[in-house]
C-alpha cells in the first residue's frame, strides 16, 4: 500500500491524500479550492497524472470528503464537474450537517452577507497580500457550499454510491457504511468516528455561529451603512484591531468567540488503513488535543479510545495541519507505537505546524520520524510486509524549523523581463514527484504489531517513470518484404518529401513494441525518412542537420509531448511584452507550440510547415492518423458557431458546399446524429476549456453556456479536415503552457478526453486548432470583423479549397496573417492577441 500526500503549493492549510493498493485507489480530500491548476505546486490533476501514470480522467475507486472546509472540499467539485475525477464510491461530508440549512437562510436575500457568513465559518485567514485576493477569497468561500451540493447530487446522478455520513452509529448509512469497509477490506478500511451525535453538538454550533455571524454583519452595517466585504471581513474576522474603544456586545462576542472553525473540524472523517499488518491513521482536521467545542469533550474521549484500541499505527498523518489543538502530549501517548507522521499544510504559514508541536516533535526523536508537505513537498509513505518506507520530494525529514511568511515554492511559470520567446520544452520524461531523498526508520512498535523498515530504493520513485531501456527489434529497413497487415501511409495517397521525427524509445512506452514497429514501418516503406532522437538529447540540432541534408516540404512529429518535446512559446516580442505588462489573458501569451521544429536557421520562426501526430498512449489512435486517406471528391460541409459570432458565418458561407452553418444555441450536442457531422469540412467555432477538451460550448441568449458538440457526436468514419476556434481545442496536455513547470510533467489525454484526438482516431486528414484562449472578432457597430481570428480562419478554408493540404495550408494562413498584422488594431493588448493567434494554432495529424 502507497499513501501520498500530495504537495498544497503556497497557500495555507490543505490536505488531499491518495491511497494506492494493488491498483485500487482511495482519495481523501481535494486541497484548496484552485488546486485545480498550478499554484506554487503542481496542480493536483497533474500530481495525481505523475502518480498513477497517465492523464485524465482518473477513475478512482472510493473519494472522501472528511468535513466541509474550503481546503478540504477543495477543487473536487471542479475536478468531479469536468469528470477529470470519476469515483466508484463515495463516502462525503453530509452537507446538511456541514452547512445547516437554518442557519444559512437570511430575511431578504443578501448575497453580500451570504459569501461573508461562508468566509467567516473558514479557518481563519489574516495572510492575505492584497484586499483583491481577500475580495476573491470571499467570492470564492461564498460559491462552496452549491458547488458542494451540486457535486454530491451529481454524484448521486452519475450512479455513484454516495454515503452521506452522519456518524459511525447513524441509522440511515450503518449499513451502508459497514457494506463500503467489506467492500475495501483490502485496504483494512475502517472508519473510526465520530459518532452521531459527536457530530450533531458540532452542527448545533455551526448552525448558531451562522446565525451569530449574520447579526454581527447587520449591526456592522448599522454602524457603517457604506461598510464592503473586504472591510468587514476584517474586522469581524480579528484580522485588524478595533478601531473603536466601544464594540456593540454582538459584534465583540462573536470576534472573541474561541475554536474559530473548531466544530466544523470536529466533524472530521477519521479513516484506518491496513496492508500486510501495518496501519495508517487518516485524521483530517479532528481537534483531538482541544476539542473547544462545549458539550463534545466526553465524545471526543469515547473517539480517543476507539483510535487506541484499533492501534498501533506505523503511520499517522496528523491531525489540523499539527495545529496546537490537533497534537499533544495525550495523543502521542494514544499513538505510541507509531514510527512516521506526516504534516499536511502549504508553505508560508507561520502557525502550522505549530510551534509547541514542532517542540514536542523534537522530543520524540528518538522514537518517531515525520515529514511534512510544506518543506517536503509530495511524500509517499509505502507500507509493506510488516516494514514502512517513506520519500519525499525535497527537503529533509524531521525538519522543525517553522513555517514562515514569504516561503514559497517556485512559481509555476517565469517570464524574465527580455527571456526569448522559446521559454522551455515539455520534458523529455515526467518529473518525479517523489524525489531522491528516501530516510530509513526502525522501530518496533508494541507487541501487536512488528514493523521494520526495509531499503528497496527504486530509483524512478513513482509509478510514471520507466528508466529501464525497452529493446525491441529496429523496423524493417527499406526495401524488405512487405508485410500485407501494414497499412499504407496517407491511405495511398502521394506525398510530399517529408521528415517523420520521434523518439522510439518513448513512443514504445507510450504505445507498445510492435504497435511502435508497425508505426514506423508504415513511415519508411512510403519512401519517408524517419530520424529517431534518443533519449536526453536536445532534438533542433539534430532536427536540423537531418533537414540540411536532403529538400523536405514539412516535418511531422509522431508522439505527444512526451514522446518528442513541444514548446512554451512566448507569443510576445520582448518590446510588446514590456509594453503590455500585466493581463487578463488566461494564458499570459505563452502558448504550446511544435513551430521551432520548422526552424531552419535558429531564428525561432518556421520556415517550414509542421504538424503533430499525438500518441494519446493508444495505438490506434496513430495508425488512424497516419491512414488517414484524403475527403477529395467531396463537397460537403459542416460548420457549428456560437450565437455572437457571426463573422464565422461569413467565412463559412465561402467553403464549398451548401449545407447551412449551425448556431449554438438554439444547435446542442443531443441534436446532432453522427452522419451530419460527417463531411469533407467541418469548421467550429465554439468554446472551449482546458480542463475538458471533450466538450464544445455554445452560448445561451440568457446569458450561460449550452453543450453544443462533445466527442460522443463524432462519426464512427471521417475523412475530412476540422478546424477550430475554439479555446484550447488542440490542446493535447493536461497543462497549459502558462501553468507548467520547468522539468514537470505534460500529461497527454486520450481520444476519450479530447475532440481534436476524436477526430483523428476517425479517420481525420488534420485537426486546426489552438493550444490556448482564442480571441473572436466581436461587434455591433456594422464594422467589418476582420482582426484577431477572423483573418487566419478565412485565409486557411481559401487555401484549402485551393487545394493545399492542411499543414501547408495553416503554414500559408500564418504569412498572409502577418502580412495584414496588426489588422487595424494598435494597443498592445490587441497587439498582443493577434500575435497569439498567429503562433497558437497547430496541425495535429498527418496534415499532408
Amino acid at each position: 500500500m502507497r499513501i501520498f500526500l500530495l504537495d498544497m503549493g503556497n497557500e495555507k492549510y490543505g490536505d488531499c491524500i491518495l491511497v494506492e493498493n494493488h491498483g485500487r485507489t482511495i482519495i481523501v480530500d481535494g486541497g484548496h479550492i484552485n488546486d485545480d491548476r498550478d499554484r506554487g505546486a503542481p496542480s493536483i490533476p497533474r500530481q495525481l497524472a505523475a502518480i498513477l501514470g497517465h492523464g485524465p480522467p482518473f477513475r478512482i475507486d472510493l473519494l472522501v470528503v472528511t468535513h466541509c472546509h474550503g481546503d478540504h472540499i477543495g477543487c473536487l467539485p471542479s475536478l468531479i464537474g469536468q469528470r477529470i475525477i470519476i469515483p466508484t464510491c463515495a463516502l462525503l461530508a453530509h452537507p446538511d450537517l456541514g452547512y445547516p440549512p437554518h442557519g444559512n437562510e437570511p430575511d431578504a436575500p443578501d448575497p453580500v452577507a451570504d459569501a461573508l457568513v461562508a468566509a467567516l465559518r473558514e479557518e481563519p485567514r489574516t495572510d492575505f497580500a492584497s484586499d483583491g485576493e481577500l475580495d476573491q477569497f470571499i467570492a470564492d468561500a461564498g460559491r462552496l457550499e452549491d458547488r458542494y451540493r451540486q457535486m454530491v447530487e451529481s454524484l448521486d446522478r452519475a450512479g455513484v454510491q454516495v454515503i452521506r455520513f452522519a456518524g459511525v452509529d447513524d441509522e440511515e448509512t450503518g449499513k451502508d457504511l459497514r457494506a463500503l469497509c467489506n467492500n475495501f477490506a483490502d485496504f483494512g478500511l475502517e472508519v473510526l468516528g465520530p459518532n452521531q451525535t459527536h457530530v450533531l453538538v458540532c452542527t448545533e454550533l455551526i448552525e448558531n455561529e451562522m446565525r451569530d455571524a449574520r447579526e454581527a454583519i447587520r449591526s456592522s452595517r448599522r454602524r457603517d451603512s457604506g461598510v464592503d466585504a473586504v472591510a468587514l471581513y476584517k474586522l469581524l474576522s480579528g484580522m485588524e484591531s478595533r478601531i473603536d474603544s466601544v464594540m456593540p456586545d454582538d459584534i465583540s462576542a462573536f470576534i472573541d468567540r474561541p475554536g474559530k472553525g473548531a466544530a466544523l473540524n470536529n466533524q472530521s472523517i477519521v479513516l484506518k488503513v491496513a496492508s500486510d499488518g501495518v496501519a495508517a491513521l487518516l485524521t483530517g482536521d479532528m481537534q483531538f488535543a482541544q476539542a473547544e467545542v462545549d458539550g463534545l469533550n466526553d465524545h471526543m474521549s469515547t473517539l480517543l479510545r476507539t483510535v487506541e484500541e484499533n492501534g498501533p499505527y506505523a503511520f499517522v498523518k496528523l491531525p489540523h495541519h499539527a495545529s496546537y489543538n490537533g497534537f499533544d502530549e495525550r495523543l502521542a501517548e494514544v499513538l505510541s507505537g507509531t514510527v512516521l507522521y506526516g504534516i499536511s499544510t502549504g508553505r508560508g504559514d507561520p502557525g502550522h505546524p505549530n510551534e509547541r508541536v514542532l517542540k514536542l516533535l523534537r522530543g520524540m526523536t528518538d522514537q518517531v520520524q515525520w515529514v511534512r508537505t510544506d518543506k517536503n513537498g509530495g511524500i509517499k509513505v509505502t507500507l509493506a510486509d510488516g516494514s514502512v518506507e517513506v520519500a519525499v520530494n525535497e527537503g529533509r525529514l524531521n525538519d522543525t524549523s517553522p513555517n514562515r511568511t514569504g516561503d514559497s515554492a517556485r512559481p509555476a511559470v517565469e517570464l524574465a523581463q527580455g527571456l526569448p520567446r522559446v521559454l522551455s520544452a515539455a520534458p523529455m520524461q515526467p518529473e518525479p514527484m517523489w524525489g531522491d531523498n528516501v530516510e530509513v526508520i526502525a522501530r518496533i512498535p508494541r507487541t501487536r504489531t512488528r514493523v521494520t523498515i526495509t531499503v528497496d530504493i527504486d530509483p524512478a520513485m513513482g509509478p510514471v517513470l520507466e528508466n529501464t531501456p525497452l529493446r525491441s527489434p529496429p523496423p524493417p529497413k527499406l526495401g524488405a518484404q512487405r508485410d500485407p497487415r501494414t497499412p499504407a501511409l496517407g491511405g495511398g495517397r502521394a506525398l510530399p518529401p517529408l521528415l517523420f521525427a520521434t523518439s522510439r524509445t518513448r513512443l514504445v512506452r507510450n504505445i507498445g513494441s510492435e504497435e511502435a514497429n508497425r508505426a514506423l514501418s508504415t513511415i519508411e516503406r512510403a519512401g519517408q525518412r524517419v530520424l529517431d532522437i534518443p533519449d536526453f538529447v536536445d532534438p533542433l540540432p539534430t532536427l536540423r542537420r537531418a533537414l540540411a541534408q536532403r529538400v523536405y516540404e514539412g516535418v511531422v512529429i509522431l508522439g505527444g509531448y512526451d514522446v518528442l518535446r513541444s514548446w512554451r512559446y512566448d507569443a510576445l516580442p520582448p518590446s510588446l511584452r514590456q509594453r503590455l505588462g500585466t493581463n487578463d489573458d488566461p494564458d499570459d501569451f505563452v502558448i504550446w507550440s511544435d513551430q521551432v521544429y520548422g526552424d531552419l536557421d535558429g531564428d525561432n520562426m518556421a520556415e517550414l510547415p509542421v504538424s503533430r501526430i499525438p500518441d494519446g498512449q493508444l495505438a490506434a489512435l496513430v495508425e488512424a492518423a497516419l491512414t488517414a486517406g484524403s475527403a477529395a471528391g467531396r463537397a460537403e460541409r459542416f460548420g457549428l458557431r456560437n450565437i455572437n459570432r457571426p463573422f464565422a458565418s461569413d467565412i463559412y458561407d465561402r467553403m464549398p458546399g451548401s449545407q447551412p452553418m449551425l448556431v449554438s444555441e438554439p444547435a446542442r450536442r443531443q441534436d446532432f446524429q453522427p452522419p451530419e457531422a460527417l463531411s469533407k469540412s467541418t469548421y467550429f467555432m465554439l468554446h472551449g476549456s482546458e480542463l475538458d477538451s471533450s466538450v464544445f460550448w455554445g452560448e445561451l441568449t440568457s446569458g450561460g453556456l449550452l453543450e453544443a458538440f462533445s466527442v460522443e457526436n463524432i462519426p464512427a468514419r471521417f475523412s475530412g479536415v476540422v478546424f477550430a476556434g475554439c479555446c484550447w481545442g488542440a490542446l493535447t496536455t493536461s497543462v497549459i503552457a502558462a501553468r507548467h513547470r520547468d522539468g514537470g510533467v505534460t500529461p497527454s489525454i486520450g481520444p476519450a478526453q479530447s475532440i481534436a484526438l476524436g477526430f483523428l482516431l476517425r479517420g481525420a486528414l488534420a485537426f486546426v486548432g489552438c493550444t490556448g484562449a482564442h480571441y473572436s472578432p466581436i461587434g455591433t457597430d456594422g464594422a467589418p470583423l476582420d482582426f484577431f481570428g477572423g483573418p487566419l480562419h478565412q485565409s486557411f478554408w481559401g487555401h484549402i479549397a485551393r487545394g493545399d493540404p492542411p499543414a501547408k495550408a495553416l503554414f500559408a494562413a500564418k504569412m498572409d496573417y502577418i502580412s495584414g498584422m496588426p489588422h487595424g488594431r494598435h494597443s498592445a493588448e490587441e497587439q498582443a492577441i493577434e500575435h497569439k493567434i498567429l503562433r497558437q494554432f497547430t496541425c495535429l495529424g498527418l496534415g499532408w
